[in-house]
């Protein structure tokens, strides 16, 4: 049977058959035997425990067993008495044959059956054994066609089940990428005005008393820009940004020149226009992530470095994204992890990409090494 979606639990009707029906049939045929039909010598007994050992596991090892306790049972309704007693538990060829016909082995259980009463009919009572082959046949088929029904309804339960458990993931998971994203989009944006607003004040404010409740609440600020940014990463989204990188550098540039902090771009050609559609999206949101880190963490005055430029990756080319800006005193700390860029890092490694932040001489870089979807080769075939 194939896996279920997500992992769930599947029913293995073969385990159930190897778990409990034909040991149990084999013990019970066993017992049958011995205080209906009790053999007559040790020969004859080790006989008859050899043949329902091999029927007890049957449903284990549907061929090798099978086929043993056929063997078995064949060459004891010939042997003599002495040597074989076999009674009731020749009764266990039509559990074989519903478990052959239960597989699909149509001929070799129709070919059982017809050895069987080959050698079981010939005698006084023949009427009774054509009676007992018919009886059992019918039945063999019988349990073998509802077992094959049964199993198929488990299988479409099961994988109804893990349709729908899957579609209550996707409703769960786009529930909390939508709130992720709403939280991102106001609640963050918020919180980083909140925070350079503060840092603003904190930084022209020469009271002593008033600098104190300033970092005070510039400290809470920032626990709850930790809390927030915590939340969205467990669902992240990406977050919405402008058609085309140009438009985006121009809403960049705006942003940081608000605070005082220029953005000198530089872009090579249209390396845009070379990725598909998730990359694309992906160089975007960087370039936004990253702006709005330099917004949180670059004092005024100063100049934040964008450079992305195509270089040769391991069988296909890509591009580099390299983002450098200064880092101020009070921000060191938290420089090196921007909000929504540890979301960013593991939607990239789905996409080959590599995302790196680190804090060299007081100055943060961010760079991201993005492959384009199809390698030149590719391209040009």
């Amino acid at each position: 049977m194939s896996r279920s979606l997500h992992g769930t639990h599947q029913v293995e009707p073969s385990r159930f058959l190897r778990a409990f029906p034909f040991p149990a049939l084999a013990v019970l045929l066993f017992l049958a035997d011995v205080f209906f039909y009790p053999p007559t010598t040790a020969a004859s007994t080790a006989f008859l425990a050899m043949m329902c050992v091999a029927l007890g596991f049957a449903g284990r090892f549907p061929r090798l067993s099978s086929a043993s306790f056929l063997i078995l049972l064949f060459a004891g309704l010939a042997a003599p008495h002495e040597l074989a007693s076999i009674g009731l538990s020749a009764l266990g060829v039509y559990a074989v044959a519903a478990l052959w016909i239960y597989k699909g082995w149509y001929i070799t259980a129709a070919l059982a059956l017809a050895t069987y009463g080959a050698i079981h009919l010939p005698g006084p009572y023949l009427r009774a054994g054509l009676l007992e082959l018919a009886i059992g046949a019918f039945l063999s088929v019988l349990i073998a066609v509802s077992g094959r029904r049964f199993t198929a309804r488990l299988r479409t339960a099961d994988t109804a089940l893990a349709l729908e458990k899957e579609r209550s993931h996707a409703l769960l998971a786009e529930a909390r990428q939508s709130t992720a994203q709403i939280l991102h989009d106001t609640a963050a944006a918020h919180l980083v005005r909140a925070i350079a607003a503060q840092e603003e004040a904190l930084a022209t404010t020469s009271d002593p008393r008033l600098s104190l409740q300033l970092r005070a609440a510039l400290d809470a600020t920032r626990a709850a820009m930790t809390d927030l940014r915590f939340v969205i990463d467990a669902s992240p989204a990406p977050s919405p940004a402008p058609d085309t990188l140009s438009g985006l550098l121009r809403d960049s540039e705006r942003m940081l020149a608000s605070h005082g902090i220029a953005l000198d771009a530089d872009v090579e050609g249209d390396l845009e226009n070379r990725l598909d559609v998730e990359r694309r999206t992906l160089l975007l949101t960087l370039v936004r992530e990253g702006c709005v880190n330099v917004f949180k963490h670059a004092p005024k005055d100063s100049t934040a470095s964008l450079i992305i430029e195509s270089i040769d990756l391991p069988s296909r080319a890509g591009l580099e994204l390299t983002l450098i800006n200064e880092v101020g005193a009070s921000a060191t700390t938290e420089a090196s992890s921007g909000l929504g860029l540890p979301g960013l890092a593991r939607q990239a490694a789905v996409l080959g990409a590599r995302l790196e932040t680190h804090v060299i001489a007081d100055r943060w870089v961010l760079s991201a090494r993005i492959p384009l979807a199809r390698s030149e080769d590719e391209e040009e075939r």
